[in-house]
């Protein structure tokens, strides 16, 4: 005769809560559960890479590189909904170089954020995440390689695979 060890439904429906939970931030969907606060995760990404601070660093000027998505806490970003994008590991948002947002070439890196930085605005579309200065998010060199800086470059349209950037 086979004997199962009882769990309660409490037990149960914690651990599958939990379970739902992180395979929700792997894939960084929003996961809700009663009794718990509203978890929504959100990366960077284009196709399975995430932007990525270089070496996971948080301090002002840190590079924001390609980087295979690992669900690390430095690689969540959030749209704070008035064109900042902003991430919660290092509390700073993402950032044009020397507020060269206009200039094609310029690296994105983090820094303190700022109400009224043009160099921290950004049109954020389903494919693409464009600056003020009508520049995409790129991947330097048009590479996937690991490490490969992020970069503002001119608009291609449709965006070339490197430029297929969004927020979700």
């Amino acid at each position: 005769m086979i004997s199962f060890k009882r769990a309660s439904v409490g037990s149960l429906t914690r651990k599958l809560a939990a379970a739902l939970c992180a395979i929700g931030a792997i894939a960084g969907l929003s996961v809700q559960g009663a009794g718990t606060a509203n978890a929504s995760v959100t990366y960077m990404r284009n196709l399975n890479y995430c932007a990525t601070p270089q070496g996971d660093g948080t301090a002002n000027g840190t590079v924001i590189t390609v980087w295979s998505c690992t669900g690390a806490p430095s690689q969540v970003w959030t749209d704070l909904g008035d064109g900042r994008i902003y991430n919660p590991h290092s509390g700073k948002c993402l950032t044009a170089k020397g507020d060269a947002y206009a200039t094609p070439g310029t690296v994105l890196t983090l820094w303190t954020c700022a109400t009224s930085a043009a160099s921290q605005t950004y049109s954020i579309y389903v494919n693409n995440i464009t600056s003020v200065g009508g520049l995409m998010i790129t991947n330097r060199g048009d590479s996937f390689a690991l490490g490969t800086y992020l970069t503002l470059w001119n608009a291609n349209y449709p965006p070339a695979p490197s430029q297929e950037w969004s927020i979700y």
